[in-house]
Formats: structure tokens, C-alpha cells, sequence
């Protein structure tokens, strides 16, 4: 069983989604999609048109700009299903003012329309993805959702990014929530996670700030949380949480270049130590703080009271290496 994750720049192109699924005939695969994002044609992701919607005073004319979105992802469908397609969209959005509910609707819809491409059966994120009340999810109940609703399927289409309480509320996983979706499905299978995107793998630096970086044949679920952290975002740091309850492998692949071998992703690797740096980041929304102390290595409470001082203050530790008379603490700049 693989679980396959197609990100908002593949479901920007569906029929492209569709040949690669549909070049595998035997493999078991759990398909989770993210809202479609830009492409040559749409400058503006699915998920943002949905939000102006929020904040509109012309809902109409925002709904019609949703539809004409949509309407161009199942432009080469039936008809028939293409009108009950767009009916549902416009009835969702004109008499459902819940703000989840309306952000979570492009990764509905878009899974919607896949799962008609590919004749293969359709499954709510609300059914799989549980949420407590308070909105904090509840990984337990959902392991135990995915493992009764996918018992015996070999193919099937889920949405990303959202889940449901117990009433029925939606409640949304936050930036990278598909990511987060389809690795949460993956670790509950104990399968193989495919994140699909629009890169060939994970680089060993930035292409606009080192020369020539190499796509990474394979990294370690730690190296690549640490990449994440430091600004590498190809895949999402916490989505790397979700996977260590699980026992498989994610592998990155290029939507637009399938026979790319891409990047995996394993908890453990060789180490070749003629090689001890493998890959660069770099953030620029971080400020480091330098203290420079005579005599700071001979206090027991020094670095007890710097830290005592930020949580009373609220701020997070994003890094903070030592010397012998000084600490530089870095944090986020909004801090």
C-alpha cells in the first residue's frame, strides 16, 4: 500500500494527476489531495479564492470567480457530472457561511472531481480525520477512523487539510495541512507516504543562492526537520512528526517529471563521513542576540535565568549556540 499526496501545483493539473495514477495497475494507493494551486493560466490559488470570500462585500461575484475555477478543473468531463459539480459548489458556498467550512472546500472539490477521472471511490476527510471539540486533533480516534474506513481498499480519494469533531464541525490542520493529511494516513497504514509536487526532490541548497545544488537521493526524517526548520520547505517539518508512528518511507516526486527517482526519506541512513555536510538553509525572518559576559562559564544560573526571562516573555527558541563568555540567542523576529 502506498499513500499518495498531490500538492495544490499538481491538482492544478489533474489529467496530469490522473496518467500518473493511472500508469500504476496493481499497486494499492490511498490518493489525498490539496486544493488546486497556480498554474500557467491561474495566477491565484483555489485556497485564496476561498478566503477573499471571507472578506468580501460581493459574495456573488466572488462565488462566480470560485466557479469559473473549477468549472476550467472538470472542463473535459461530462457533462452531466460537470453540472452536479457546480451546483454543489454554488449551493456550499451561498448558504454556508462557516469560515472552515468554506477554506476546506477546495481540497473537497478537488478531490471530488478526481476520484470521478479516476472511477474510484471518494472518502470525506471528515470521516477519517477526527478533531477534538477544542479544534486539537485527536490522533488516536483517527488512526482508528482510517484503519476501519480503508480496511480492504485498494484505491480511494480523500481530501487534505481538514477533519471534523464529533457534532460535525470542520476543523482545518493549519499551513501544510495536506502534507500533514496524507502523512497521519500513512503512518495509520504503516504504508509507504509519495508526496508529490512540482520539484524534482529536496536540494542541498536553494537554486537562487547556492550554484548547482544536487537533488538528495535520500535523508533522514531528522535531517529533513531540521531542513524544514532552517527554510527548506519542500516538505513540512511537523508532517515528519505525524510519519514517525508509522513504519514506512516518504518519497518526494516531481508531478511533472515522474521518472525522476526524487528524494527518500528514511529514519535512518549510512553515513558517509567523507561527506559530513550534506545540504544548506537559510532563513531571513530570524534575529540573533549576542550576550558577551566575562565569566559567564562560571555561573551555574546564568543561561537558568535567560531562559526563565524568555518563557516569562513568551518567546520561543528558535537556536542558541554557546561560547566560553558569551550565548547568542536567536529567535523569530515577530518576537
Amino acid at each position: 500500500m502506498i499513500v499518495s499526496k498531490f500538492g495544490g501545483s499538481s491538482m492544478a493539473y489533474p489529467e496530469v494527476v490522473t496518467k500518473i495514477i493511472e500508469s500504476d495497475k496493481d499497486e494499492g494507493r490511498i490518493i489525498v489531495c490539496s486544493a488546486p494551486g497556480k498554474s500557467v493560466s491561474e495566477k491565484t490559488k483555489a485556497t485564496d479564492l476561498l478566503l477573499d470570500l471571507l472578506k468580501t462585500k460581493n459574495r456573488d461575484r466572488q462565488i462566480e470567480r470560485i466557479l469559473e475555477r473549477f468549472e476550467k478543473i472538470v472542463i473535459d468531463l461530462p457533462s452531466d457530472f460537470k453540472k452536479e459539480f457546480l451546483e454543489k459548489i454554488r449551493k456550499d458556498l451561498t448558504k454556508n457561511n462557516d469560515p472552515n467550512f468554506l477554506i476546506s472546500r477546495g481540497e473537497y472539490y478537488s478531490a471530488w472531481a478526481l476520484s470521478y477521472r479516476l472511477n474510484t471511490k471518494f472518502i470525506d476527510a471528515v470521516k477519517v480525520f477526527r478533531f477534538d471539540n477544542d479544534g486539537t486533533f485527536n490522533r488516536e480516534a483517527s488512526s482508528k477512523k482510517i484503519q476501519e474506513k480503508l480496511a480492504g481498499s485498494r484505491r480511494a480519494v480523500i481530501p487534505g487539510f481538514y477533519g471534523a469533531d464529533e457534532d460535525g464541525n470542520i476543523h482545518l490542520f493549519g499551513r501544510g495541512g495536506s502534507d500533514r493529511s496524507g502523512a497521519i494516513i500513512a503512518a495509520s497504514l504503516n504504508a509507504d507516504y509519495e508526496n508529490w509536487t512540482d520539484v524534482d526532490g529536496i536540494l542541498s541548497g536553494d537554486p537562487e543562492a547556492v550554484k548547482n545544488p544536487k537533488v538528495l537521493s535520500e535523508l533522514t526524517y531528522e535531517e529533513v526537520r531540521e531542513g524544514a526548520h532552517g527554510g527548506a520547505g519542500v516538505l513540512m517539518g511537523d508532517s515528519i512528526l505525524d510519519l514517525e508512528y508509522g513504519k514506512g518511507d516518504v518519497i518526494l516526486k516531481n508531478t511533472f517529471n515522474p521518472s525522476a527517482p526524487g528524494t527518500r526519506i528514511k529514519k535512518s541512513r549510512s553515513f558517509d563521513g567523507s561527506k559530513p555536510v550534506i545540504a544548506l538553509s537559510a532563513r531571513d525572518d530570524l534575529l540573533a542576540l549576542t550576550i558577551h559576559d566575562l565569566g559567564m562559564r562560571d555561573s551555574k544560573v546564568y543561561l537558568a535565568k535567560i531562559l526563565d526571562i524568555l518563557g516569562q516573555n513568551n518567546i520561543s527558541i528558535e537556536h542558541m549556540p554557546t561560547a566560553q563568555d558569551s550565548i547568542t540567542i536567536t529567535f523569530h523576529n515577530d518576537d
